[in-house]
């Protein structure tokens, strides 16, 4: 899309990648502010903002004010949404989420479907959706880029292990580029982009150094270390669930069977003896049952350890906790911080709750494939403004 990148000129291909950048994070400006920003000489500034206005990758409207001494005003500047559309899919264990925003991060459409665990049905109900959207939103070059969130461990685009969804030999990498060729395609871990969604949508947090723990069907944490996803060697940084915990009778479990919200939910069903759900666990929470109150005290105090010594051993300054049982009890992650407290006086990351947990891992999956889109990964982009 934007040729200029794939220019043998070294220099100006990382000039290209600053100017954009620039653009995209200032939403609106001007050639010669970009060139103070960037101390780049201003006739280096023009010839590159020509190339980006021929791939209509960025777009001109408007004028700005003129500088004191009076003269011309100058034109303003901004990344060309309309260029195209992204669109994000988390599968999740009942639902598929999607979410589809133009090239600058807006959001245009935001879903969620009901799903059976068959990868087949989902992947056709992923085609019929990516084919209607062609009926209905206007831009100039159509789909630009697929991201996929997926529970499970992914690295360099293949997934590496899938607990919950039985792939039946399917490769979601070669699927998606065989079937959309002239679609950038990535996939991700769920945890790495809600915690790629806390760098890039919430630069008021201090998330140079995160870590985002997402609790759902299975326990992962996304950790940001100098503003960069840590993976590890094979893609398995962050898998705390299969992490070790003592339970009271002395018996040693993954923290997943027993903290997971599902496992917290069928630890609850077979002592009451029906089955139940996440809105039924909370009404009983409030109701003071004493076996919901057991089962949660026993993730509150698991959880706080957890934390505690993910804190010392990668000392963030923030961690942010994506779980909907906890957005509905918000009082467990008051418990979980007074827990903490009593393990040391000098604990001092921040612990912040997530809000609508869904949408955050669907904006990290936007980021990521908008950087690729842009071929600006490894640049820091801000889509503070991008949330609503």
């Amino acid at each position: 899309m934007n040729g200029y990148l794939h220019t043998n000129n070294l220099l100006r291909q990382n000039n290209g990648k600053l100017i954009l950048q620039d653009i995209f994070n200032s939403g609106v400006t001007t050639r010669a502010q970009v060139a103070r920003d960037l101390s780049l000489n201003k006739s280096t500034v023009s010839s590159i903002y020509n190339d980006l206005i021929k791939t209509r990758i960025i777009r001109e409207g408007g004028d700005g004010e003129s500088s004191t001494n009076g003269g011309r005003k100058p034109t303003l500047v901004s990344i060309n949404g309309r260029n195209g559309y992204t669109i994000s899919f988390d599968i999740a264990y009942n639902n598929l989420h999607y979410m589809v925003n133009y090239l600058d991060g807006e959001i245009i459409k935001h879903e969620s479907i009901m799903i059976n665990n068959n990868i087949h049905e989902i992947l056709k109900l992923i085609d019929n959706i990516i084919n209607n959207l062609e009926n209905f939103i206007s831009s100039e070059n159509g789909l630009l880029g697929i991201a996929i969130s997926y529970h499970g461990v992914v690295s360099n685009n293949q997934i590496i292990s899938s607990p919950f969804l039985n792939l039946d030999n399917v490769d979601l990498n070669d699927y998606f580029q065989t079937k959309y060729p002239n679609v950038i395609f990535v996939i991700d871990n769920e945890s790495n982009l809600t915690a790629v969604y806390e760098r890039d949508f919430e630069h008021e947090m201090d998330t140079n150094n995160s870590i985002t723990i997402s609790i759902h069907k299975g326990i992962g944490a996304g950790i940001i270390i100098d503003k960069k996803v840590f993976r590890g060697s094979t893609g398995e940084s962050g898998e705390i669930g299969n992490s070790l915990t003592v339970l009271p009778n002395g018996k040693v479990t993954k923290i997943e069977d027993v903290c997971s919200e599902d496992a917290i939910i069928t630890l609850i069903e077979q002592k009451i003896g029906k089955s139940l759900d996440r809105n039924e666990i909370v009404k009983l929470y409030n109701d003071n049952n004493k076996i919901v109150i057991e089962n949660i005290t026993q993730f509150i105090n698991i959880m706080s350890l957890n934390i505690y010594n993910l804190s010392k051993s990668f000392n963030p300054q923030s961690i942010f906790i994506s779980s909907p049982l906890i957005e509905q009890i918000p009082e467990i992650l008051t418990k979980i911080n007074h827990r903490i407290s009593n393990f040391s006086n000098n604990f001092d990351a921040h612990i912040y709750l997530i809000n609508n947990s869904v949408k955050a891992t669907l904006l990290g999956a936007c980021s990521l494939i908008t950087h690729s889109v842009l071929n600006l990964q490894g640049y820091e982009l801000n889509f503070s403004n991008k949330k609503d």
